[in-house]
């Protein structure tokens, strides 16, 4: 894992929270495709990348996100560490998340 990553939902992402274990997805830019839903520790990912009020699409540091999901799930970091990043660059792949070309931590502040 690259511990100087940054996420964050895309500009194109259509979504609806609609619980905790589940959330709808669509990318605006590919509007032929059908909606994606997200379902259990998915559905958390999202919620963990989801901002509030004037800032719905945080810039999110990975150890910040992985930190905060192994918290949530009682495990270590490093255990989720594979599988998140799997599901993210699978997010990114379909147009819902962006990773951030930046190393460096001001670029997201």
């Amino acid at each position: 894992m690259n511990s100087n990553a940054w996420w964050r939902i895309s500009d194109d992402a259509a979504f609806v929270l609609s619980s905790a274990e589940r959330v709808v997805v669509l990318n605006l830019a590919a509007p032929a495709e059908s909606p994606r839903a997200l379902l259990g520790t998915a559905a958390s990912v999202w919620h963990a990348l989801a901002g509030e009020g004037d800032d719905p699409r945080p810039w999110v540091a990975e150890q910040d996100l992985l930190d905060d999901l192994a918290a949530a799930y009682a495990t270590e970091a490093t255990v989720i560490a594979d599988d998140v990043r799997t599901l993210l660059e699978g997010l990114v792949n379909a147009g819902y998340v962006q990773l951030s070309p930046e190393a460096d931590d001001s670029a997201h502040a």
